[in-house]
């Protein structure tokens, strides 16, 4: 592979990671309007998205968000890949990174995740398998939000695209 054909393959990796920030911006007004109840008017926490996010200049008066019709056909459930990443972050950090192949490692996954379908709540099996795993969180993977529903531990996640990004930066 050629030197210019590395720096686009690098490239093309790094947006995979790190989306370009339309889509951070699109990501957050549907996160942030589906999740806890926001209490300013939706044009405010537009445009504060909008100034955090972007580079685009916020015009007052309009509402553009009114006819952006991602945030009725798609909604929060869209963004579910997000807490199915927490959730592999976590498992794989509290569980499997050691030794992946290991027996107990799949016992584990097997016995305190598996084996119960969908006889049990998720958010139970998820805690369960990850239990008392430290880190200052209890172990847990899974908690309840204060309007309802649940709400993943990012800790993990986070930890996870930092060494991504450190490798990148490594390889550019």
């Amino acid at each position: 592979m050629s030197g210019r054909e590395e720096k686009i393959d690098q490239y093309c990796f790094a947006c995979f990671l790190f989306p370009p920030n339309d889509q951070n911006f699109y990501a957050a007004v549907g996160q942030t309007f589906f999740g806890e109840q926001p209490t300013p008017p939706t044009s405010i926490i537009v445009a504060d998205l909008k100034r955090e996010y972007t580079s685009w200049k916020h015009v007052e008066g309009t509402h553009w968000h009114t006819r952006y019709n991602h945030l009725v056909n798609y909604g929060a459930g869209y963004y579910s890949y997000l807490y199915a990443k927490c959730f592999a972050a976590t498992i794989w950090l509290k569980l499997c990174e050691e030794d992946p192949l290991s027996l107990a490692t799949g016992s584990a996954l097997r016995l305190k995740l598996l084996q119960y379908g969908g006889a049990k709540e998720a958010a139970d099996l998820l805690n369960g398998l990850v239990g008392g795993g430290g880190g200052g969180d209890g172990g847990i993977i899974v908690r309840d939000c204060d309007g309802g529903g649940k709400v993943p531990h990012t800790t993990c996640l986070c930890t996870e695209m930092n060494t991504l990004r450190n490798q990148l930066m490594n390889v550019v």
